[in-house]
């Protein structure tokens, strides 16, 4: 009798271990997809905020080179992976500056998506 306890066990320790294999790869696939997210989203937080300092500092006149204060703006990026280019506005809008840097996903499953994203700011000179 005192076996049979050994037996049942020892079975329910396997089963746990054969759930854990399981569930272990799709627990990692989330928290890696959420992590590319989070990238994803604090990169275009990133270029918005690059985008409306740009917009101001050229539309005010605080900066003598808007393209490199544009880039250095961008926290957390190298100066040559972001584009700053002044775009010409409508007639409601002063200065206008489109920032945009190459993104790429690190999870395998999410490669297809990696593009380009961009922000977009205009600033009223008067």
């Amino acid at each position: 009798m005192h076996r049979g306890n050994r037996l049942q066990f020892l079975g329910n320790r396997g089963v746990s271990v054969v759930e854990f294999a399981i569930v272990l790869p799709i627990l990692l696939l989330f928290t890696f997809a959420l992590i590319d997210f989070g990238r994803a989203i604090w990169t275009q937080a990133t270029l918005d905020y690059a985008a409306q300092a740009t917009a101001r500092c050229a539309a005010i006149g605080s900066c003598s080179d808007p393209v490199s204060y544009g880039q250095s703006q961008a926290y957390g990026f190298g100066a040559d992976k972001i584009t700053v280019t002044p775009t010409s506005p409508d007639p409601s809008c002063g200065k206008q500056y489109t920032l945009s840097t190459h993104f790429t996903y690190y999870m395998p499953l999410l490669s297809s998506f990696t593009g380009t994203f961009s922000a977009m700011a205009c600033y009223p000179t008067s």
